[in-house]
């Protein structure tokens, strides 16, 4: 049993021909293997990296933006109730000054001058305009008549406020205001209106679109990734000059990954998402109590480029080193063969009975010591059949 045991391993051997060159390449494979595995381990661990810590800043950009806009538009709503409980507006605007020519002109100049020192100082302030049926309107932009009062109360938006005389909203566009005041989508970003406390009139405040853009503009964004301002009616505000408010497709309003931020309780966060076939990172913050959102689509290769980068380096670094582990194996083992046969040629030489073949390397390894011993016990054997000749020779003579 053995025996025939012993003669299967040997057919074995024969047959996948486990030779040293073989044995000697197959052992440079095992560092080469663990090369590989290290380049595929540092290429995840670098790649998961990247995308967290790009994830995570453009977060924390899109919240910086969220919370310099929620300041400008609280000043915003600061100066509106400002206006709200100014005694002159008041009383203006409630026709208190009908029979006083003069205190009336004096309090239209003082509301004017309240208001352009309000736009001027302001950065996010656009204009201002407080309208009314009772009195003579007053806009920043120019000279205002009467009667918009009662139209915009018309519209839901004015119906809302006019029942809640306290109460304020942020509008991104309205069809009667921008016909009545001359106005586009375009020349403005966002809109405060509400009702004056103690008269019959609707104090409205536009944000500068050139401040808002601005805004958007500063941020460190990807030119391929897309930025917005939504407003909570849907209205959405890009950087892109060039880009009609009224006409533009909508963005992100009508996507479901959008709906459901709206309608989460978190004021911020990121998932990746779909959006028109393509894998993006969707990034959102809600700026205050505004009911606006600042929103972000950054394409997924563009966070996983420096990644494959990397994976493209260490492919290149993995495969140097395969062809410098096998060029190195396959020298080593060229000339270990080769002194190896070299010896073996020259033994079957000295088997077949010629013992003055020369044991010869130009090795400077253990093959030359090999070759040296072997040469010397060829040369002692000479001459010791040369000896047992002669005295053989003796002995017969």
């Amino acid at each position: 049993m053995k025996k025939v045991t012993l003669k299967l391993n040997r057919k074995w051997f024969s047959k996948f021909n486990i030779t040293i060159r073989f044995q000697l390449i197959a052992s440079f494979m095992v560092p080469i293997a663990f090369i590989i595995l290290l380049g595929v381990v540092s290429f995840k661990v670098a790649s998961e990296g990247i995308v967290k810590n790009y994830e995570k800043s453009s977060l924390q950009t899109i919240n910086m933006a969220g919370e310099y806009l929620r300041f400008g538009l609280n000043s915003v709503e600061a100066s509106s109730i400002q206006y709200g409980n100014d005694d002159t507006i008041s009383k203006y605007f409630s026709n208190l000054y009908e029979n006083d020519k003069s205190g009336f002109n004096s309090a239209y100049k003082y509301i004017g001058s309240i208001l352009s020192a309000k736009q001027i100082s302001d950065e996010f302030i656009g204009n201002i305009h407080i309208l009314s049926d009772d009195v003579k309107s007053i806009s920043t932009k120019g000279p205002l008549g009467t009667g918009f009062y009662g139209g915009f109360t018309q519209t839901e938006e004015g119906a809302q406020l006019k029942e809640n005389r306290m109460g304020m909203s942020w509008i991104g566009s309205n069809e009667y205001l921008d016909t009545s005041l001359a106005t586009t989508a375009n020349d403005y970003s966002l809109r405060l209106v509400r009702s004056l406390t103690g008269a019959r009139g609707m104090l409205i405040i536009d944000v500068s679109a050139n401040t808002v853009k601005g805004i958007l503009s500063n941020i460190e964004f990807d030119k391929s990734g897309i930025l917005a301002i939504i407003s909570p009616d849907g209205k959405e505000i890009t950087a892109v000059e060039e880009s009609d408010s009224e006409s533009a497709e909508a963005i992100f309003t009508g996507e479901e990954f959008y709906q459901n931020a709206i309608s989460s309780e978190t004021n911020k966060g990121s998932e990746y998402v779909k959006y028109k076939g393509e894998s993006y990172l969707f990034l959102y913050s809600k700026i205050g109590e505004t009911g606006a959102v600042i929103c972000a689509l950054m394409p997924k290769d563009i966070i996983t480029s420096q990644a494959d980068n990397i994976k493209k380096v260490t492919f290149v670094i993995v495969i140097i080193a395969i062809i410098i582990a096998m060029a190195i194996a396959i020298m080593i083992s060229q000339g270990i063969d080769g002194a190896i046969k070299g010896i073996i040629l020259k033994l079957k030489d000295a088997a077949k009975g010629d013992l003055t073949v020369k044991f010869e390397s130009k090795r400077k390894d253990e093959f030359y010591q090999l070759s040296e011993e072997i040469h010397q016990t060829f040369s002692n054997m000479r001459n010791l059949i040369k000896h047992v000749n002669g005295m053989s020779t003796g002995v017969f003579s």
